[in-house]
């Protein structure tokens, strides 16, 4: 993953925030699944949502759980760190304004955002 830029997938190549459906597809080919402004790549337990035919979100669909798609920021993989160190490795190379006021769902970083 590339914070605030968007995932580079080995094998496929990068998807960014911004892109139009029709570069994703270039890159990804066709989704699985459509469900709304959500395309689902089950091979790559990836969901992609867009707001005006851009890319706005990137999720790994399956969290923990994933086997195909290991989400690694900052050269450590998130899945296996703890919730603790996850937070302060995106502190010290993101900011630390940071809003918890979802952070049973998620955190927000003020500053970048």
């Amino acid at each position: 993953m590339i914070p605030l830029t968007g995932i580079d997938i080995q094998g496929y190549g990068k998807i960014l925030f911004g892109q139009t459906i029709d570069e994703v597809c270039i890159v990804l080919g066709e989704p699985s699944i459509i469900f709304g402004s959500s395309y689902f790549y089950d091979e790559l337990e990836l969901r992609i949502d867009f707001k005006n035919n851009k890319v706005e979100f990137i999720e790994c669909a399956y969290g923990p759980y994933c086997k195909k798609t290991i989400p690694i920021i900052y050269n450590e993989e998130v899945f296996k760190l703890e919730s603790d160190k996850l937070i302060s490795l995106l502190i010290k190379n993101n900011g630390d304004e940071v809003s918890e006021i979802e952070s049973e769902h998620g955190y927000c970083f003020l500053n970048i955002n």
